[in-house]
């Protein structure tokens, strides 16, 4: 009788890649984490830690804001209009590092806006340092 036509002879050939299977699978090889350490968080996207940044930012800016101020913004400080953008030394109400540096634009908008414009203050996005503010005229 032919060896290969055993069933007993082939269940025997296939019965240590099963194991094998099994053993590869119960022990997490498949998913290539060994168990050793737990894997590694997700990195937050780029929206998420400018969201987070920019309600920092807003918060810093109306806490930095005297009352009478506060008192003639329009709507709640927390919807202020945060903007991404480079710091340059043009502007001549913010501090100059003479380097571009990204920065949040903090504005508020006021009851005041048609006469003196908005409130709109500047933040290091590294740092949270204040650079300073727009000139109201």
């Amino acid at each position: 009788m032919n060896l290969l036509n055993n069933r007993r002879f082939r269940l025997l050939l296939l019965l240590p890649i099963f194991v094998l299977l099994g053993l590869a699978l119960a022990s997490g090889i498949h998913s290539g984490h060994d168990g050793s350490k737990p894997p590694a968080k997700p990195l937050p996207d780029a929206d998420t830690i400018f969201l987070e940044g920019a309600a920092k930012a807003r918060e810093i800016a109306w806490n930095r804001l005297p009352a009478a101020e506060q008192r003639t913004i329009i709507g709640n400080w927390k919807e202020a209009k945060v903007a991404n953008m480079p710091i340059t030394a043009s502007r001549k109400a913010m501090k100059s590092t003479g380097d571009a540096r990204p920065v949040f634009q903090v504005t508020f908008p006021t009851t005041a806006d048609a006469l003196l414009g908005p409130i709109v203050m500047y933040f290091d996005q590294a740092t949270f340092e204040y650079l300073g503010s727009d000139i109201r005229e």
